[in-house]
């Protein structure tokens, strides 16, 4: 039993010692330790100005930060220290390249420089007044003085996103404007598209508010008509009209200056027949030649229409006037129809009404019915020949007595004018057998 005991106290020893043996001294770990490598290179502004300065930004894989060093393929045009800070010298394109010193990994950015882009400020944010316009790619920067920590930044989906400028200094994306601060939180109102906003300050008792619109409040106080709700909140967000005033109209009850406090107030307004839309349609220029020639259509070319739409106040919304029938077809429907009231004689009705609606008018002038035209034939000689072509000239060069029995025969070009350019077109059809085609 004893040696028993012996062997397995000798055999312990024995293993004790390989451990101890097989350690691996602290300096050898360091050896060991992984290397990060470099994933990416960026700067924060697309295009420094002239003289300006700006610091690169890394990103790394997990591991030891290894030394590094920074290059600029084109020095007269951008440079670039050691610590990372890149300078911008003259207009033009340099490639600033990021490497390992042990040359294992490398990254590189090309860096744009421009005299007519403006350097970047860096405000500090206990330092900016309500109104102050700031441009992208300023800096917001936390001085620690109790203003600024974080800001609100009002967005498209009718709230806001939170910065917190005390962790990081913030990068504008875009122009803003700084429209106030609740505690030690700003308030900024973007310059972005699909934002509109309305000046509370500009407003006065009985402005009616768009629901949709962003209320700057500055350091305005917001309060309901009832006195329920009381809000000191620089941004008026679309979606607090619901909630805190009602679903009616949005109305400004009353604007005091001297306390800076706006009274808003929901309106129901009822459905009222007057507001309904109505048309009116004049015609302000028959076409050039009222008589339907044979079983040709009648020539509409030279009408022109002036179409009001107005309420049931009598007060005009819109107003087109002296348009070509083309140009009515493009907003409204438009119907022509000739209605025959005696024998050769009748009525040409032209009719607008709203698209997809049945709110319209109709205006209409009389037509004749006659024997088929003879284009150019400006005699009435029932036939285009050389006697229209010398009447035609005659006519142009303003001789004496010279009549014209059917001017709007002689329009060919159907501008509404009589000019050599038809006398023109006369003498071509003359050539080709009488076809003004």
């Amino acid at each position: 039993m004893r040696k028993t005991i012996k062997s397995v106290l000798l055999a312990a020893c024995i293993c004790c010692a390989s451990f101890s043996a097989l350690s691996v001294p602290e300096d050898t770990v360091g050896a060991y330790q992984l290397i990060a490598s470099l994933q990416g290179v960026s700067i924060f502004k697309e295009t420094l100005a002239v003289g300006e300065s700006a610091p690169l930004e890394l990103t790394w894989s997990n591991g030891a930060l290894p030394d590094l060093i920074y290059t600029s393929s084109d020095e007269s045009v951008a440079t670039v220290d050691q610590d990372g800070i890149v300078t911008g010298l003259a207009d033009g394109t340099a490639t600033i390249t990021v490497s390992r010193a042990d040359g294992k990994n490398s990254r590189s950015l090309d860096i744009a420089v421009s005299s007519e882009v403006e350097k970047s400020v860096i405000y500090n944010t206990s330092e900016l007044s309500l109104g102050d316009r700031l441009r992208q790619y300023d800096i917001l920067h936390y001085d620690g003085k109790n203003k600024g920590s974080t800001a609100n930044i009002v967005n498209t989906q009718g709230s806001y996103d939170l910065a917190f400028i005390n962790e990081n200094d913030y990068i504008l994306p875009f122009d803003a404007e700084y429209v106030g601060d609740w505690g030690s939180c700003m308030y900024l109102a973007p310059d972005l598209e699909g934002l509109t906003y309305l000046d509370g300050r500009t407003l006065h008792s009985g402005d009616v508010i768009d629901r949709n619109t962003h209320l700057l409040c500055y350091d305005y106080e917001i309060k309901s008509a009832d006195s329920s709700t009381r809000l000191m909140l620089p941004v008026f967000l679309p979606a607090y009209y619901s909630k805190y005033i009602g679903e009616g109209e949005i109305r400004v009850s009353m604007i005091d200056h001297d306390t800076k406090t706006i009274e808003l107030e929901s309106v129901d307004v009822p459905a009222d027949p007057t507001d309904s839309t109505l048309l009116e349609v004049q015609i302000t220029s028959e076409p050039y030649d009222t008589i339907i020639h044979g079983e040709e259509a009648l020539d509409l070319t030279g009408l022109k229409l002036t179409i009001a739409e107005t309420n049931g106040n009598g007060t005009t919304t819109s107003l087109l006037e002296d348009i070509t029938l083309e140009e009515a077809k493009e907003r409204y429907d438009v119907a022509v129809s000739i209605k025959e009231e005696a024998p050769g004689s009748g009525t040409c009705q032209i009719t607008v009404t709203q698209k997809n609606e049945t709110v319209g008018d109709t205006a209409s002038f009389p037509v004749s019915y006659g024997a088929p035209v003879v284009k150019g034939d400006v005699d009435s000689d029932g036939e285009l020949g050389v006697s229209d072509v010398i009447l035609l000239q005659k006519w142009l060069l303003h001789v004496q007595d010279t009549s014209l029995p059917d001017w709007n025969r002689a329009d060919l070009s159907r501008d509404g004018n009589l000019d050599v350019f038809d006398l023109c077109l006369m003498k071509r059809a003359m050539i080709y057998g009488g076809s003004i085609e």
